[in-house]
């Protein structure tokens, strides 16, 4: 009998009676949380999607149980039936559990054997898959957007949509939207290899995200002056988490249930673990999250929920999440990182789903001068002939937790600055800044440093201990994230406006510096940026160091 429910179903589905050839968004859920999924689906609607709901148990079997296989099936027959418009596939509910009462059901991710594999460095003995369901064809790469929301009961399942709709539908036009929270771990991969990496993630910090973007970093050595002091440092993380912004990162090791420890005086406390998770309060702008680390998205692990799943469980936590669900390797976390970079800040990928499916692209074919860098160093260690098989492994390895057609919360609006290329220190700045629509609100405008490059001298803290120390740190903290030069605060009842702004007599290194601009209002915000060059250079005077 089973045999022509599922046809019957297919032809039955609630969308839309124009979208005769299919859906374009699709969500698999189990009938105890099929509230959710109706909810997202109309908002879906609501955005010219057409969506559809599809009931998990007509796929699962006799015990109750999903053959990954009948859900892959099912994916592939919509999608012809769709004629390709098929893009964005939503799994509702976390992975089965031992826990679950009877009766419950729920889609497993598919587990796959690994093709990477070496006996000298931790490597996953198994990798589980989302994006799996998302392959249609025989290349390794997913040819729709594929995203779970890990809720195990209703109450959490309607609390993840109402987050996601909130996100999309909310008038918080803040400058959150332009910020950009990095949380480094302290490495430990040895010498070589943490000097590579912190080099490569610096330039990618100061390169790929455009100037107009705020950008925060915390560094979890307590050699750098990014390193708050580790006593607070898991409290401080938590409250940068907290302020909200538009993509949060953690960059470092990881496990199913915390990121790595501070080290130091007064440290040895987990970075952030499911305790903080379950603490998150998110007031105003729930970021994306990435977590570039081992292990931290291990959704189906028996044992519970790991830390990544807490965070989405949380009443107000992260909008989405992004993290790997086993052992992860250092050579494709550094492609992933700079891709997630450059693609959740370009204009041309407006979800979260296609700017996602643009770094499992890069991942499979990386292109670009340091990438022949990075192949070059990583093949010493891994053997070159490993590496493709190191990046396929993690196209299935990093899952989306989240909806995929969820679009990214970017300032969609833009501002066109005209400025003097140069300006002697002491003197006035005049901006002419050029919105592309016209703005009631206040305009800030800001000259700041290049990231990377210090306006302040940092407090010497070798040989200092106890509070003395840890004031020092954080003094050194806040010195090294602030990089503004002069700012201006301006109202804005129109298409433009003219802002002079007063650049200090001295005290910085001369060089290149930005103008960056952030105006919003009740329709929403605008961002824009230019350079300018500060003084002259004196022969032989260094640039400064980064983070």
């Amino acid at each position: 009998m089973r045999s022509w429910i599922v046809p019957f179903l297919f032809a039955a589905w609630a969308f839309p009676a124009a979208a005769a050839e299919g859906p374009d968004w699709l969500v698999l859920a189990p009938r105890d949380l099929s509230v959710a999924a109706e909810t997202l689906a109309r908002h879906r609607r609501a955005s010219r999607l057409d969506a559809a709901v599809q009931t998990a148990e007509d796929l699962a079997g006799p015990d109750g149980r999903i053959d990954p296989k009948a859900v892959k099936d099912f994916v592939k027959k919509t999608y012809a039936a769709s004629r390709g418009r098929l893009a964005t596939l939503v799994l509702l509910g976390d992975a089965p559990s031992p826990g679950d009462p009877p009766g419950v059901v729920r889609v497993p991710p598919q587990i796959l054997a690994p093709r990477y594999s070496d006996k000298r460095w931790a490597c996953a003995e198994d990798l589980a898959s989302d994006a799996w369901y998302g392959m249609l064809d025989d290349d390794p790469l997913p040819d729709l957007a594929v995203g779970r929301l890990p809720a195990d009961n209703a109450t959490e399942a309607e609390a993840m949509v109402r987050r996601i709709v909130a996100y999309e539908t909310g008038a918080d036009f803040g400058a959150w939207r332009k910020r950009m929270d990095i949380v480094a771990g302290p490495g430990g991969f040895g010498p070589l290899v943490d000097m590579f990496l912190e080099s490569t993630f610096r330039k990618y910090v100061a390169e790929l995200i455009p100037p107009a973007y705020d950008v925060r970093i915390t560094y979890a050595n307590p050699a750098s002056p990014w390193c708050f002091p580790p006593p607070t440092f898991p409290e401080k993380v938590a409250g940068l988490l907290d302020e909200g912004s538009l993509v949060w990162a953690y960059v470092g090791h990881g496990s199913p249930t915390a990121f790595d420890r501070v080290p130091g005086e007064g440290g040895n406390r987990a970075i952030f673990d499911l305790a903080g998770a379950a603490r998150m309060d998110v007031r105003r702008g729930a970021p994306v999250v990435a977590v570039i680390a081992c292990s931290t998205g291990h959704f189906d692990r028996p044992e519970g929920d790991c830390v990544v799943e807490a965070m989405m469980k949380a009443e107000r936590g992260p909008a989405a999440v992004i993290a790997s669900t086993r052992v992860s390797q250092p050579y494709a976390n550094g492609i992933l990182a700079r891709e997630m970079i450059a693609r959740f800040l370009d204009p041309a990928q407006p979800t979260l789903g296609k700017a996602f499916l643009a770094v499992q692209q890069a991942l499979v074919d990386p292109k670009g001068e340091d990438q022949t860098t990075l192949d070059r160093i990583s093949g010493l260690l891994m053997g070159p002939e490993k590496l493709r098989a190191c990046r396929e492994d993690h196209v299935h390895l990093y899952a989306l937790f989240g909806d995929p057609a969820m679009p990214i919360g970017r300032p969609r609006g833009s501002v066109k600055l005209t400025a003097p290329a140069s300006a002697p220190f002491g003197g006035t700045v005049t901006v002419d800044c050029a919105f592309d629509r016209a703005y009631v609100g206040e305009a800030v405008v800001t000259l700041e440093a290049r990231r990377g490059a210090p306006l302040r001298a940092f407090e010497p803290v070798k040989g200092l201990s106890g509070p003395a120390r840890f004031e020092a740190m954080e003094r050194n903290w806040r010195a090294a994230n602030d990089l503004v030069v002069a700012r201006a605060v301006a109202g804005a009842d129109g298409d433009s406006l003219r802002v002079a702004l007063q650049v200090p007599g001295g005290g910085f290194p001369a060089g290149e510096y930005a103008i960056k601009v952030f105006i919003g209002d009740a329709k929403g915000c605008a961002i824009g940026s230019a350079r300018i060059a500060l003084g002259e250079k004196k022969a032989g005077e260094e640039e400064g160091e980064g983070f």
